[in-house]
């Protein structure tokens, strides 16, 4: 199965990612599907890791997300038509950050304006983990893990994106 096409993707999906972002330090994507596969917009799996990344005045340590079976219209875009999702997936997200870059989190505007209140940073770690647990299922989140002790959080969750 040749990867030719899916090698030089990676460098343009890895610029359109850093555009995304505020900052990250490292950034890496792995697409699994063969070159045929990817032209009809099959990607059987893909996965981005990422270090030290900004995201709108959120700051996380460590992100991984990965999903399978992900189906384009890709066919579609090489005719000129916008890039649309076919089918949803799961993503799963597992992320990492400092207890520093955490409370910073709850003091963003993004996190204030999803909750509808602002959070004390210094709350202690269960309550913290409370907070955050709202957060997540309110977005229709699946929560797998959730940790939160005096070194940062940990968490792994599941979330679904809709078809566009």
């Amino acid at each position: 199965m040749t990867k030719l096409l899916t090698r030089t993707i990676v460098p343009f999906l890895k610029l359109w990612l850093r555009s995304q972002v505020e900052g990250v330090a490292q950034l890496d994507i792995d697409i699994d599907s063969g070159d045929g596969q990817l032209l009809q917009g099959n990607i059987p799996y893909a996965q981005v890791t990422a270090r030290d990344v900004r995201y709108q005045g959120l700051e996380a340590a460590y992100v991984r997300l990965v999903a399978q079976a992900i189906h384009l219209n890709l066919p579609q875009v090489l005719q000129g038509q916008p890039l649309q999702l076919l089918d949803p997936i799961v993503v799963h997200v597992h992320l990492s950050a400092t207890r520093t870059q955490l409370q910073q989190a709850l003091q963003s505007p993004l996190v204030t304006a999803a909750l509808g209140y602002g959070v004390n940073p210094h709350i202690p770690a269960g309550e913290m983990q409370s907070v955050l647990s709202h957060l997540l299922q309110s977005l229709g989140v699946q929560i797998d893990h959730l940790e939160i002790d005096a070194d940062g959080i940990s968490c792994q969750v599941q979330l679904q994106i809709k078809a566009t």
